[in-house]
């Protein structure tokens, strides 16, 4: 349990640095992303996944 609280904390932190604003970190994990790891899928969408595997 607190693996996965250090993620989702790290990754707002993460998200807060890259993006100006809440609103723009919050539409970039809804807008689906053709990058390796999503593979046409939203962040959001593997970070509810329930499992760590992006692969």
């Amino acid at each position: 349990m607190l693996f996965r609280v250090g993620i989702v904390l790290n990754i707002h932190k993460a998200l807060r640095v890259l993006h100006g604003s809440e609103q723009e970190a919050l539409a970039w994990l809804a807008t689906p992303h053709q990058a390796a790891p999503f593979r046409g899928q939203a962040p959001m969408d593997l970070v509810t996944s329930g499992s760590q595997d992006i692969w």
